[in-house]
C-alpha cells in the first residue's frame, strides 16, 4: 500500500504513539520548539535529528524516513515501551559526564556527548533516559560532619527525578538572572523554599530559582 503520509505527518503520529509533547521532543533534540513545529508543517528536517526522533518516540527510522513497512517493529511493540512513559530503570546503566557549564543545557550537551565518545559513569539508582553525570566544582557542599560532598565527586543528576524534588533532596539549579548553575540542598523553612549549602562557610540562596535536576548518586572519582 502506498503511504501517501508526509514525513511531518509521520513524526506528528510518532509523537501521539509515544504520548510525547512538541516540547519535551523539542528539548531531547536540542532544538527550538518553534522548529519542531515546523518539521510537522513542512516536513523539513534535517537528516542528523532522525535518529533522535526515532528513538525517543520508539518507531522505526525505516518507517519515519519513507514510510517504509510498520511504523513499529514487533520488537519493539513487544518489549520496548514510549519513550515518555517508562523514564526509570532498575538495572545498572552508565551516563555520560558532560562539563559543568553544559548542565543548564544539558539536552544539548547529552546529543553531543552522543558522538564524542564521552567518559561513562556507572549508575546503579533507577535513572531516566535523561540522566547525566557532573563533576563536583567547588567545596560549597563540603562538610565536616554528617552528608558531604567534596570537590571532585562525581554527582549523577537527572531531571525527571528533579520534577519532584523535595526538601533535603540534592538538586542541582539555576538562579534567575544567573548563567551558571549550583549544586545545593533543597530546603524549606516557615513556608519558603531555598537552596542550602552543605559548608556553613558558604551562603544560602533565596532568590528564585529553577531544578535542573535531583542527585541521585553520588561518588568518589577513582
Amino acid at each position: 500500500m502506498l503511504d501517501i503520509m508526509t514525513i511531518g505527518e509521520r513524526i506528528r503520529e510518532a509523537l501521539t504513539h509515544a504520548g510525547m509533547t512538541q516540547s519535551r521532543l523539542a528539548e531531547i533534540a536540542g532544538v527550538t520548539v518553534q522548529a519542531v513545529g515546523q518539521w510537522l508543517k513542512t516536513s523539513r528536517v534535517d537528516k542528523r535529528h532522525f535518529p533522535t526522533i526515532a528513538k525517543a518516540t520508539g518507531v522505526r527510522m525505516e518507517w519515519l524516513l519513507a514510510g517504509d513497512g510498520p511504523m513499529l517493529s514487533s520488537e519493539v511493540r513487544e518489549h520496548t515501551p514510549p519513550y515518555e512513559s517508562t523514564p526509570e530503570y532498575g538495572s545498572e546503566r552508565s551516563v555520560p559526564l558532560i562539563a559543568w557549564d553544559m548542565a543548564k543545557e544539558w539536552s544539548v550537551a547529552i546529543k553531543q556527548a552522543g558522538s564524542a565518545r564521552p567518559r561513562m559513569i556507572p549508575c546503579i539508582k533507577p535513572i531516566s533516559h535523561h540522566a547525566f553525570a557532573l563533576q563536583v566544582p567547588s567545596r560549597s557542599m563540603n562538610s565536616a560532619s554528617g552528608l558531604s560532598v567534596p570537590e571532585g565527586y562525581i554527582i549523577v543528576v537527572d531531571p525527571e527525578r528533579g520534577r519532584k524534588a523535595s526538601p533535603g533532596d540534592l538538586v542541582v539549579a539555576q538562579i534567575e538572572g544567573q548563567q551558571g548553575v549550583t549544586f545545593k540542598q533543597l530546603a524549606q523553612e516557615d513556608g519558603r523554599t531555598y537552596l542550602r549549602p552543605l559548608n556553613p562557610q558558604h551562603p544560602s540562596v533565596f532568590e528564585p530559582f529553577q531544578i535542573i535536576g535531583k542527585v541521585v548518586q553520588v561518588m568518589l572519582d577513582l
